[in-house]
């Protein structure tokens, strides 16, 4: 019997932090602001505080996220994170952000996977989906 998967809603977090590119040119005492304007459409950029790491950002993101679905992170059976930049080497982002939403019975764990981590992330959660009846709700992050 195959299961139907669905993304029940998403959430994003931004650092506060603007940075323009007057502000990164004057860090790298040379102009780039044209360049990156003409051909990537960059004019600013957002920027982590000093005290903040992956973990936060997926946190506040998670957070929209379930509050949208209407669940709690007791609810989550699995949390798979894609990231090159993890908090640390060991333990795991996953783990991080599971102790952070409190997701006591959700299993985890990191991929990286480069610029495909998102697609990669999100497949593996839901063959989890269909191929698991136990499996609910599983929470991808990048």
């Amino acid at each position: 019997m195959t299961r139907n998967v669905q993304i029940l809603s998403t959430g994003s977090y931004v650092p506060e932090r603007v940075v323009t590119n007057a502000e990164v040119d004057s860090l790298l005492g040379e102009s780039t602001s044209e360049w990156l304007i003409n051909h990537v459409g960059i004019r600013e950029r957002r920027w982590m505080a000093p005290d903040q790491v992956t973990s936060d950002f997926i946190v506040e993101a998670s957070n929209k996220a379930l509050d949208r679905a209407g669940i709690s992170a007791s609810d989550l059976d699995l949390i798979v994170v894609s990231t090159d930049t993890p908090d640390y080497l060991s333990p795991s982002t996953s783990v991080v952000v599971q102790a952070k939403l409190g997701a006591e019975k959700a299993g985890c764990y990191d991929i990286n996977s480069a610029c495909a981590g998102w697609v990669t992330a999100l497949d593996q959660g839901a063959r989890y989906l269909m191929t698991e009846p136990a499996m609910r709700h599983i929470l991808v992050a990048r």
